[in-house]
């Protein structure tokens, strides 16, 4: 395992290719923000943590196996250049009250990258995604464009495919598509829901976005 606990700043392209699973607790940006971010490839097999406030005025870009985002991440390039996509062959995490906030710049969760049938989206309470415009996609395979998929497991969260709790979803105006589908392997208590929505969550656009969710049940034990 690899956790870099100090500082990353400077207006420069970052690119990181973990050995095993990856850490990154210390504050990227802090003071001047990278011009890109980019941790791991398409083949990375470790887990990817960033624990420490992500500040990019480009791209951000994650690939891993489990990925979960412990801090804001922020980008202020406008479009394409601002654009985040997280990608995993497994689960994304977002924890309680962390944002990812682009100024047009579009975001993009894609689980199960792998098309193993397992790979969820969750949020945590308070968790936000806001786009200023740019497109919001949940999703799996690549880039989103496949279905998020229920693992199994003891978190109630992983076995939905994309499961919000109290979050704001806002694209400013761009399009919101989510496409979930409970665990495929047999959850425990009725939990394999396509996408779960509890908690007073907001999902909002303006002018001519569109909003767009599928869900498909999943296999109840």
């Amino acid at each position: 395992n690899q956790t870099v606990s100090g500082t990353i700043n400077g207006a420069h392209t970052l690119g990181i290719t973990p050995a095993a699973n990856w850490t990154q607790s210390g504050n990227i940006g802090a003071t001047t923000a990278l011009t890109q971010l980019t941790v791991g490839t398409t083949s990375s097999t470790g887990d990817v943590t960033l624990s420490g406030t992500t500040t990019v005025s480009g791209a951000v870009t994650g690939y891993g196996d489990d990925i979960t985002l412990s801090e804001n991440i922020n980008t202020s390039a406008g479009g394409a250049n601002g654009d985040v996509l997280i990608q995993a062959a497994n689960n994304i995490f977002l924890d309680s009250n962390k944002s990812v906030t682009t100024s047009g710049g579009d975001i993009t969760f894609s689980s199960d990258s792998d098309a193993n049938n397992a790979g969820a989206i969750s949020l945590s309470s308070a968790a936000a995604l806001t786009s200023g415009g740019g497109n919001i996609t949940l999703g799996g395979g690549s880039a989103g464009a496949g279905y998020a998929v229920g693992s199994t497991g003891s978190s109630i969260g992983i076995l939905r495919g994309i499961y919000l709790w109290g979050n704001t979803i806002n694209a400013g105006g761009g399009n919101i598509i989510m496409r979930g589908k409970g665990s495929q392997t047999g959850a425990l208590n009725q939990y394999a829901i396509g996408i779960d929505i509890i908690g007073s969550s907001i999902i909002t656009t303006s002018g001519s976005g569109t909003i767009d969710l599928y869900g498909i049940g999943g296999v109840n034990s």
